[in-house]
């Protein structure tokens, strides 16, 4: 979820909130208002629009291909209804009750409902569910409890009845907690998208060194042993030539090439960051070094294949690669070393190549370069 969309929730449940307190200020004023049915009306309406607004909001949150919007509907009928059909039942009849909580409790449980059916939950959305749940219960509650005391002739009556005392305090109650517990998920999820932005290079579209390394570390530490794992360590062959003949936009553009190339080779399998001016870096896990050659090899291929705007296509842009495989208790700088080490030997026998670095722990005898792809 996107900063974007956690201000699509603040501008929805604020809504809400707002409709809310129109709700209470009906209220408030009631003895103001010569119509019995207009004071309810008003204060119905108000109410189910503060929980269809923030029950869209938390929908379009959570279920962003869900078409929430749809919930007006219902209101709309809902709404309608009230003066047409439930202003004229008998206030303390069952059917009375069940209709005027019905709608609350249908639109606070499908707002819980579209939390708890998704995958990925923060202790702040599980928290958010929790409260709408409650709410949910809370409304179903009043109805049970509306049907066995009286609620009241009316709203006047209704505002000084001990049915509004308990009701009233418990929506209060919760009514709060819902609005820090939204304010708490939108402060979690836009510090979570400014620390993704400390770790993302602009320019790129991947990780920058301080990201790559933070996240490779926890990949390093949360792998299964006997899982393997491979770093490989890129550098865009003669950049400087690049930038001294075609200016820095066209370098600048070579860069986000080969970062969005690299970002969608490694999809859900790994990550990739630019660690330098030209130089790049991906861990993919789980990985051998098979499976590293062969997207370095892809790698290579799409690049040969791209076109430029600011680069003449008879201009060749390539980049040399070093991959190195984890070895056992090994760091992932220690692994970066050695992919380094490669990379360097590739850059020194003639570029647009790879090397594959010696096992970790190997002796001098083994350190030399294994593979050479020209």
């Amino acid at each position: 979820m996107s900063g974007r969309s956690s201000k699509d929730l603040a501008h929805w449940c604020s809504a809400g909130f707002l409709c809310a307190s129109v709700t209470v200020t009906v209220e408030g004023f009631a003895w103001l208002i010569p119509w019995d049915r207009a004071t309810t009306f008003l204060s119905f309406a108000f109410f189910q629009s503060a929980l269809t607004t923030i029950t869209i909001g938390t929908v379009r949150h959570y279920q962003q291909r869900a078409r929430a919007e749809m919930l007006v509907l219902p209101l709309i009928l809902f709404v309608a209804l009230q003066p047409l059909v439930l202003y004229d039942l008998p206030r303390d009849s069952l059917l009375h009750a069940i209709g005027y909580q019905a709608p609350s409790v249908i639109m606070t449980a499908l707002a819980a409902a579209a939390i708890w059916s998704r995958r990925r939950r923060r202790t702040a959305d599980l928290l958010l569910a929790t409260i709408l749940g409650l709410s949910s219960t809370q409304f179903a509650m009043k109805a049970a409890l509306a049907y066995q005391i009286s609620t009241g002739a009316g709203v006047r009556s209704y505002i000084v009845s001990t049915y509004a005392y308990y009701s009233q305090t418990a929506g209060a109650i919760l009514s709060l907690l819902l609005g820090l517990t939204i304010f708490g998920v939108i402060v979690t999820e836009l510090m979570a998208d400014a620390c993704i932005d400390a770790q993302q290079d602009s320019l790129s579209d991947t990780l920058n060194r301080k990201g790559f390394l933070s996240q490779g570390r926890t990949i390093l530490a949360c792998a299964l042993p006997g899982i393997p794992q491979c770093v490989i360590m890129a550098d865009l062959d003669h950049f400087k030539s690049i930038n001294d003949r075609f200016g820095h936009a066209a370098g600048d553009e070579v860069i986000a090439t080969f970062g969005s190339l690299s970002r969608q080779l490694c999809g859900e399998k790994g990550i990739c960051g630019r660690i330098g001016g030209e130089e790049f870096a991906m861990l993919l896990s789980p990985c051998d070094e098979l499976q590293a050659i062969l997207l370095v090899k892809t790698l290579r291929s799409a690049l040969t294949q791209q076109s430029y705007r600011l680069v003449p296509e008879a201009t060749s842009i390539s980049a040399s690669f070093g991959i190195a495989q984890t070895g056992h208790s090994e760091t992932l700088e220690d692994t970066m070393r050695r992919a380094d080490l490669a990379l360097y030997e590739a850059k020194m026998n003639g570029r647009d190549c790879y090397k594959l670095a010696p096992a970790a722990g190997a002796g001098k005898d083994d350190q030399t370069a294994i593979a050479n792809i020209a």
